[in-house]
């Protein structure tokens, strides 16, 4: 068992929304010897934000947490086959200080495999989550669903997948669906190619359009992990032929 205690500030801006965060938390992380690991504990958050040019709103707010994670893959810089697997529950509510009551589900899966003998590697991703409240423009915006970017939909800038009111302005979603395929095969020594195809949508109508991509990439296989270059291109978006992304570290 461990007792963690973390900080942080983030400040962010999305198109027109803008937001900073400072985050102060207490967590126990239990280490079960089924290889789960449990993580539970509470934040509190200081969050100005505003979008589509409103007033700027403050809010301070206790956020009490729970989450599961298990994972598994080879000990290397460059795993051949692997999963992670986690769920995490957030909250908070009026009788805490919060402006409006929430409760929010966020869950994942990653599985890497090889495809038979070959040097292929088939890459799939899942993420779903909702959440559950009166009223979701008084959720904090850092509480609420985006999508988009290297790590989820390639093909659209960083979170900007997400349900826009009736001027296209940036809202954030109640729900959140992603997934993503990618096979990958060696080129040369320290190099591998791939191909993949992502899709999600962070909505709050379930009538809510998918967007999806198409893309190729190459993986540098460095003595600190993989280094990604991805071109992809957004199904659905007529003003992007392809975006570029490069991210770092490993697949899971």
């Amino acid at each position: 068992k461990f007792l963690l205690f973390d900080t942080g500030y983030i400040h962010q801006e999305v198109e027109t929304t803008e937001s900073s965060l400072l985050n102060v938390g207490v967590s126990k992380l239990n280490l079960k010897e089924n290889n789960w690991q449990l993580r539970y504990g509470v934040s509190a958050d200081h969050e100005n934000y505003r979008q589509a040019g409103d007033d700027w709103t403050d809010v301070f707010y206790l956020v009490p947490h729970i989450g599961w994670m298990r994972s598994g893959f080879d000990v290397d810089t460059n795993p051949s086959n692997g999963y992670r697997l986690w769920l995490r529950l957030s909250g908070s509510s009026t009788e805490i200080g919060a402006d409006t009551s929430f409760f929010k589900a966020h869950a994942g899966a990653r599985w890497l495999v090889p495809l038979g003998k070959t040097d292929y590697r088939l890459l799939t991703r899942l993420e779903v989550g909702g959440i559950e409240t009166d009223n979701l423009l008084q959720v904090p915006v850092s509480r609420r669903f985006y999508t988009g970017g290297d790590q989820t939909i390639r093909g659209y800038s960083y979170h900007t997948v997400a349900t826009r009111d009736e001027n296209g302005e940036l809202i954030g979603g109640r729900f959140l669906n992603v997934g993503s395929v990618e096979l990958s095969g060696r080129i040369a020594k320290q190099w591998r190619g791939a191909i993949f195809t992502d899709t999600g949508r962070a909505y709050d109508d379930p009538d809510e359009p998918f967007s999806s991509s198409v893309g190729i990439g190459v993986r540098w296989l460095s003595i600190i992990g993989a280094v990604r270059v991805d071109l992809a291109h957004p199904l659905d978006d007529d003003d992007t032929a392809v975006k570029l992304h490069i991210s770092m570290g490993p697949p899971l």
